[in-house]
């Protein structure tokens, strides 16, 4: 059985994963193609798609195809013009007021950020300054790498919590509440 696969803390809060019985649902079944078992679906989030996964079905294998394949609304924040047409571009079109800022030593955005910013998508924007950018760290009031700054209505204030998908989720989605 594939469930417990990713039952598994490394796809918590990253992807979500679901079985369907195809002899009970068979007009579903067959709108997605599926035509032998097991068959493995990716449906991208936002209805950007689906894609069928024929690789080895071990559980580091599930998990590398679909980190691979995790859709972003991260917007990179390389310099300080970047920073400042963010603040005044997504962060307060979104209908919350707010958007978060993640400051890292990292060189690529981690599954959970990918995950957060298409689960947040239009109510909180999500931006990253990625490989310690001082410049940007300077701009928000940050020393220490990673930090996460949510920006609310142009008030700013730095995360105190672990940096782990349940966490994160249950921040942003309290700001993600936020009306203006």
């Amino acid at each position: 059985m594939l469930i417990p696969v990713c039952a598994d803390s490394f796809c918590r809060g990253v992807v979500k994963v679901g079985a369907v019985d195809c002899e009970a649902e068979q007009s579903l079944c067959a709108d997605h193609g599926v035509e032998s078992f097991p068959t493995v679906k990716l449906i991208i989030a936002g209805g950007r798609g689906e894609m069928e996964y024929t690789e080895a079905k071990t559980a580091r294998a599930l998990h590398d195809f679909a980190v691979e394949n995790l859709p972003t609304e991260v917007v990179n924040l390389r310099t300080k013009p970047h920073l400042e047409d963010f603040l005044s571009g997504p962060c307060k079109e979104a209908s919350s007021g707010c958007c978060a800022v993640l400051l890292t030593d990292k060189y690529e955005t981690s599954p959970v950020y990918k995950s957060l910013s298409v689960q947040h998508k239009g109510v909180v924007a999500l931006g990253e300054a990625r490989a310690s950018n001082k410049i940007i760290a300077k701009e928000m009031g940050v020393d220490d790498f990673p930090s996460l700054v949510m920006v609310c209505n142009g008030e700013p204030s730095v995360y105190d919590g672990e940096l782990k998908a349940a966490p994160l989720t249950e921040f942003i989605g309290k700001h993600a509440k936020k009306k203006r």
